[in-house]
């Protein structure tokens, strides 16, 4: 399983949702992160979601302090939001299995909110070796 071509099709699914920006994604099998920025409560309410469901750890930080210039030119870019799962030392491999099940939950979540049609379900289903949801 090729973790980095995994890791591209969930922030190519991510991007896709309005008023999210991906700033980063990065990792090896046993330490994954994505950085990004969310405008939109319907987006943010989704990934909040993704993140449960799989059991992927959802932080977010502060980009700028509290009523500096930046932070007051645009709120929702002031919040950084982060992904990030690691393998405990004794289950190698364990950050991409919980990336793959976030992208599972995301393609099928996606799927039902019609933000990816039925086709790219599919294919994407077969990425995170989960089972479509189309017809």
């Amino acid at each position: 399983m090729d973790q980095l071509k995994n890791l591209k099709e969930i922030e190519n699914l991510l991007n896709i949702l309005n008023g999210v920006t991906v700033v980063e994604a990065s990792g090896t099998k046993d330490r994954l992160h994505i950085l990004l920025t969310i405008e939109s409560h319907e987006s943010h309410l989704m990934l909040v979601h993704c993140g449960e469901a799989a059991n992927v750890r959802f932080h977010c930080n502060t980009m700028y302090a509290p009523g500096s210039e930046e932070a007051n030119s645009n709120p929702a870019r002031a919040l950084l939001y982060r992904y990030h799962a690691n393998s405990p030392k004794d289950k190698p491999g364990k950050a991409l299995d919980d990336f793959n099940w976030l992208g599972a939950f995301l393609v099928c979540t996606m799927y039902r909110a019609g933000d990816i049609s039925g086709n790219e379900e599919k294919r994407l289903a077969k990425v995170f070796n989960a089972v479509s949801k189309s017809n």
